[in-house]
């Protein structure tokens, strides 16, 4: 086999394109380690044959949403989250569907246990949770069959706010002239 500088005349083995990596000392001896170099010089010597590569196909299920927002006040149940499950492969599938949580908040079901979806085909899922104590988590929906996907909400749950205010002795405009206070100005 010719050297690689035989191969590709034109290019200069020292170009950052190729860029020789030296392994050896300090005084820059040593192996020469030329990446693009090596592989067309051993595909060129035939030793790989080409080979038709396929491209990657996207997963053949997929749950949204994947990370939406919900703010929520403390200690509510029966919330609903809704999700959309879709196969995205080009058969008919079954996938089996899941629900989970973190922090203060508790899964307490989905309408649906399973789907059989055909090609292109979505479903609406709601799962129903509960918050407890202030702070920050998430539900979740998984489906599970030749292939796996989840989606989510982050959940937020707001502890209670500062008291309404309450006016006393209210009426139509919410003015007692009776209860002002008036202050004259000078000369008054």
């Amino acid at each position: 086999m010719p050297p690689t500088s035989d191969l590709f005349p034109s290019k200069s083995l020292n170009s950052p394109a190729l860029g020789p990596q030296r392994t050896g000392g300090p005084g820059g001896g040593g192996l020469r380690c030329f990446g693009v170099v090596a592989l067309l010089a051993v595909v060129l010597a035939g030793g790989l044959r080409a080979q038709r590569i396929l491209p990657l196909v996207p997963g053949a299920i997929q749950v949204t949403p994947d990370g939406d927002l919900v703010i929520v006040n403390t200690n509510t149940s029966g919330l609903g989250a809704a999700f959309v499950v879709k196969n995205a492969s080009g058969s008919t599938g079954t996938w089996t569907l899941s629900c989970s949580v973190t922090g203060p908040v508790t899964c307490q079901g989905l309408d649906h246990t399973s789907v059989t979806l055909a090609p292109n085909q979505t479903a609406d899922v709601t799962a129903t949770y509960s918050a407890g104590a202030p702070g920050s988590g998430s539900v979740r929906v998984t489906a599970t069959g030749n292939s796996t996907d989840q989606g989510y909400y982050a959940v937020t749950v707001l502890g209670p706010g500062a008291p309404a205010v309450a006016l006393r002795n209210h009426n139509r405009d919410n003015v007692d002239r009776g209860m002002c206070l008036t202050l004259g100005g000078a000369g008054e």
